[in-house]
């Protein structure tokens, strides 16, 4: 059979691509092109969980509960649990409850408008990830009725409560990068051997690239910003690797004569303030949750603020594309 077997799909709101390249056994691309079908269905049940605007998602119930405990998927607390601790090792740099904020930012509209100042300020005053409520399932007693029978679910989850009722949750600079480790964690338990899983940005290879007389590394090509995807600034060449890139060009509008991208401070309200156009943190397989919410933190704390941090990290490395580099 001829490989690569590809299939590509449109969640996490763009076009991903799951590529098996080698697989155990005698599976035929029918069986294989089934595989990856079935893996972008576990993409979709994680963006059941995880969508801020999708109703019935754990995150859009949470963000309507006014205040009350929901309880959810345990993914789904795993997750926040995630971007609970990478809102302390940011100092606030990275925070989940910037729900509020995002949507006064539509950057999906057709025509996005700049949100006012009051209207940002408002957003601001309910935002602090410090006020994510956590409970394991059992560990409390007065579960709500309606939420009793998921809770006697054999795979439980837990409790989640917004102390502040008028805060609203975003996981969207996680989801991706979890979604891709747990696709990676089913095609390798499925006994495929090479694979590229890309979710819009979130790249995760799954051993190296077939090839006669050894394998060969994937080479994984970083975007040159604002070139539209027609021009690649730096090749990486990753075995059982993640690369995971944020920029200030993937999202954007103008308003005024001034460019306004998705990546929102969360001390200010506004599109951060940085030197970087683009920030991509490579890792071993499994991490690219962890990588996720990394390049956006690396953008925000712009090039020697991001060095400075990821020294303090094990296993993590970055590339950066500078705004105005050095000598040119």
């Amino acid at each position: 059979m001829d490989f690569p077997v590809s299939r590509q799909s449109f969640c996490f709101d763009t076009v991903c691509e799951i590529s098996v390249y080698e697989t155990a056994g005698d599976m035929d691309e029918k069986e294989t092109g089934k595989l990856i079908d079935e893996a972008f269905k576990l993409c979709g049940e994680y963006e059941d969980l995880f969508s801020r605007t999708r109703k019935g998602s754990d995150i859009y119930r949470i963000n309507h509960a006014e205040g009350e405990r929901v309880y959810c998927d345990k993914r789904t607390l795993e997750v926040i649990k995630k971007g609970i601790y990478f809102g302390e090792i940011s100092e606030g740099r990275f925070d989940i409850s910037i729900g509020r904020l995002t949507e006064l930012w539509d950057f999906h509209a057709d025509d996005p408008v700049l949100p006012a100042e009051e209207e940002i300020r408002e957003a601001l005053a309910h935002m602090d990830y410090r006020k994510i409520e956590l409970s394991e399932e059992g560990k409390e007693d007065g579960e709500p009725s309606e939420d009793k029978k998921q809770a006697e679910k054999p795979d439980r989850g837990g409790w989640v409560r917004l102390s502040d009722p008028q805060m609203m949750l975003d996981l969207g600079g996680l989801a991706k990068g979890y979604a891709a480790d747990r696709v990676y964690d089913f095609l390798k338990e499925r006994g495929v051997k090479s694979a590229v899983i890309n979710l819009g940005g979130n790249v995760e290879c799954l051993g190296e690239k077939p090839a006669e007389g050894g394998g060969l590394p994937f080479k994984i090509g970083i975007e040159t910003p604002y070139s539209d995807r027609s021009e690649i600034s730096e090749t990486l060449e990753l075995r059982d690797e993640t690369a995971v890139t944020s920029g200030v060009y993937e999202r954007f509008f103008e308003a005024g004569g001034k460019k306004y991208h998705h990546i929102l401070d969360p001390s200010t309200g506004y599109p951060c303030e940085t030197d970087l156009l683009s920030a991509t943190i490579v890792s071993e397989s499994g991490n690219s949750c962890d990588a996720d919410a990394l390049s956006t933190i690396c953008l925000m704390l712009g090039k020697e603020g991001a060095e400075e941090f990821l020294r303090n990290l094990k296993g993590f490395e970055g590339h950066f594309i500078e705004s105005h580099p050095e000598g040119k």
